[in-house]
């Protein structure tokens, strides 16, 4: 028998959510930038006459918004890029789950192979 034992766990890790939710986080995220420019065709219309303290208080808010809106999409994005990672580094640590298995497998055939065990007409 081999010397060493491989791992016989497999992995857990749900590779269908895991797509499903870097999915949703692009989607997110591209809803945000298309939010951003449905906005700004009003925003400059509401702009167009507008003076004073509530107009410099709509354009800061507006400037907080678009902020808010490219941090997070940024963030969602750098979110998604993580899950499928984290997803194919699971896949890669079954892959070699599997293969170390098979290999421990050929190594204790091979063994036998060499040493047969005691039978009555080959002795030992």
């Amino acid at each position: 028998m081999p010397s060493w034992t491989p791992n016989r766990e497999d992995v857990r890790f749900d590779a269908g959510l895991a797509a499903k939710a870097a999915t949703e986080c692009d989607e997110v995220a591209a809803r945000l930038g298309t939010q951003a420019s449905a906005m700004a065709a009003p925003a400059d219309a509401a702009r167009a006459d507008w003076t004073g303290r509530t107009r410099t208080d709509f354009d800061a808010g507006m400037d907080r918004l678009a902020s808010e809106r490219s941090t997070t999409g940024a963030a969602l994005t750098a979110l998604a890029e993580r899950i499928r990672a984290a997803a194919a580094a699971a896949r890669a640590e079954q892959d070699h789950r599997v293969a170390e298995r098979a290999r421990w497998q050929r190594e204790l055939e091979a063994e036998q192979a060499a040493n047969p065990p005691c039978q009555p007409h080959r002795p030992c």
